[in-house]
């Protein structure tokens, strides 16, 4: 335990001293144009008038169509009914207000209108997350903003996957992440795997309780961020290298959870690199 503390104090101490230097790799994943366009429709929503309930409701939705306004009791229906473009335009009506009090709400609808596959919608979702205080989320709705989100990083939007990342970092407003991010790592390539890599290790280095088996998961995702083109992304992964197998060295269980890993790996079940990750099973469409 004494040594783990020594880690994470050794740890810190280079963090800080890259981000002095500017070296500190934290900053965009991606930063193609058409990367943070692109939207994911995650539930059909509302396609049609004929798929509403009441002859009010379907001249609502024609009048919100043709650019007219409409009573917040008839947008909210539509909204709850998965109509996206009414979730959206009740969102950004909620957003406007600037009322804390609502910004779950706002949240919630925007995640609908994101979830239809509304442009724009995601990006309202993540202002608002960065806003919002997590303690005013339900269990409910936190898991599908969540699933939301991360459907829309692992589709490769820019906005998503740097969202994803500062809030496993933060560990809020949706929890802990490091499942989502496993996923997201191994469906990714290139500057976009070795950034979530270096964030998946730093997540378990700077935890003093990490088992010499999770600090070997560290050591692969390392070594996935020292890949990296980024001369920033690789001096950082270098030095972490070097004091994460220092502190292996030390530990006397290592050659028992070495060899754990190795008949994990070799099971018939098992054949990734990676601990195993949750992926979300909504069936998505991808557009730009």
């Amino acid at each position: 335990m004494m040594r783990s503390k020594r880690l994470v104090t050794k740890m810190r101490s280079f963090i800080v001293g890259s981000v002095m230097l500017g070296l500190w790799p934290y900053t965009a994943l991606a930063q193609d144009v058409s990367a943070d366009r692109i939207t994911v429709r995650v539930v059909p929503g509302i396609t049609a008038s004929r798929q509403l309930p009441s002859q009010t409701l379907i001249n609502a939705r024609r009048a919100l169509a043709a650019g007219n306004d409409i009573s917040v009791s008839n947008i909210r229906q539509l909204a709850d009914l998965g109509d996206g473009f009414a979730a959206l335009r009740f969102a950004q009506a909620l957003a406007q207000s600037d009322n804390p009090s609502l910004r779950a709400d706002t949240a919630h609808y925007y995640g609908i209108a994101a979830a239809t596959g509304r442009g724009g919608a995601i990006t309202g979702l993540i202002r608002t997350l960065d806003n919002i205080d997590a303690d005013t989320l339900s269990d409910g709705r936190r898991e599908t903003l969540k699933d939301i989100l991360i459907a829309y990083a692992l589709a490769g939007n820019s906005h998503a996957l740097d969202a994803v990342m500062r809030y496993q970092l933060a560990e809020e407003p949706l929890g802990q992440l490091n499942d989502e991010m496993i996923a997201l790592m191994e469906g990714a390539s290139g500057e976009g795997a070795a950034k979530l890599g270096l964030q998946l290790a730093l997540t378990i280095m700077r935890n003093p309780t990490s088992t010499t088996a999770e600090l070997l998961h560290a050591q692969r995702y390392l070594a996935v961020a020292n890949t990296a083109n980024s001369l920033e992304t690789k001096v950082v992964a270098q030095n972490l290298i070097s004091l994460l197998e220092a502190d292996l060295q030390s530990r006397p269980d290592l050659e028992e959870a070495i060899e754990a890993q190795r008949l994990a790996v070799l099971a018939p079940q098992s054949t990734a690199l990676v601990a195993p990750a949750i992926r979300p099973t909504t069936q998505t469409e991808v557009t730009q």
